[in-house]
């Protein structure tokens, strides 16, 4: 948390409520249906604790990318792997989403309007940060929302960056190009980083914090893959193949998301061993 949830919340006299310290008075104005639709307030709430938690994961997994740029592997894995822990979390609750029935979620889904998970500056942050730098296509040809953490993350290391930083630290030969990020959705693995990660799989003993961030990116990656598995299992569910709110993005266009790769050499080892 950042800044004091109340004015006197600290001002000496005694620690802050529970209320207080959670602001809960704000928080919980902020669900403001606009239809009278009963289960508006699901949908709302489950979107606006899941921008929460996406908060907490970019923090989280900038602080490991950060890690790793300082040499503290040990460090960075496990924020790595609590990163893990959220997204686990998240696929927790799209079941609660699911149990909206399609007919009521009909009834007050035209209100939205043109807003769309799609535009959630936070997770378009997060697809930078772990590597994808360019705009995704979207289905209504519009770019995600902007937001300065965004603009940040664009000019900066990615996580996987740092990782492959770590691989040249540990003397493997990584061409200076390849250190930088690499274009939206690139799969195309580098045969220099295959080759490093390759031999960190082969010695595991010699290179144990190296095998230890790889299986953490990728049991990482594995969990965001079930996170956009589920949501294409809950968007069919609901609207079945019609366009998304935000446009002509649909059940079919996040299922295009589901062969996206974010370490393409952690897979393509496994072809090699």
């Amino acid at each position: 948390m950042s800044g004091k949830p109340d004015d006197d919340a600290n001002d000496g006299a005694a620690p802050p409520s529970y209320d207080r310290f959670l602001a809960l008075d704000r928080l919980l104005a902020l669900q403001q249906p606009i239809t009278g639709a009963h289960d508006e307030l699901l949908f709302l709430v489950q979107h606006q604790t899941t921008e929460l938690w996406f908060k907490v994961l970019l923090h989280e997994l900038t602080s490991a990318r950060d890690c790793l740029a300082a040499g503290d592997i040990g460090t960075a894995c496990r924020r790595i792997d609590r990163g893990r822990r959220i997204v686990q979390h998240l696929n927790g609750a799209w079941p609660v989403l699911s149990s909206l029935d399609p007919a009521a979620f009909a009834g007050f889904r035209q209100a939205l309007g043109g807003s769309s998970g799609l535009q959630s500056a936070n997770w378009r942050a997060l697809e930078v940060l772990l590597g994808n730098r360019g705009e995704p296509k979207r289905g209504d040809g519009k770019p995600a929302a902007a937001s300065q953490l965004l603009d940040q993350l664009r000019g900066e290391a990615s996580l996987y960056d740092a990782a492959r930083a770590c691989l040249a630290r540990a003397g493997f030969t990584i061409a200076p190009a390849v250190l930088r990020h690499a274009p939206y959705g690139s799969t195309t693995p580098d045969a220099g980083v295959l080759a490093a990660w390759i031999a960190v799989y082969r010695d595991p003993t010699t290179y144990g914090d190296l095998h230890r961030l790889a299986e953490d990116l990728l049991d990482l990656e594995d969990t965001l893959r079930t996170w956009r598995f589920k949501h294409v299992l809950v968007v069919e569910r609901l609207i079945g193949r019609k366009s998304g709110t935000g446009g002509t993005s649909g059940a079919g266009y996040l299922r295009g998301l589901l062969e996206l790769v974010l370490f393409p050499e952690l897979r393509e080892l496994r072809d090699r061993l």
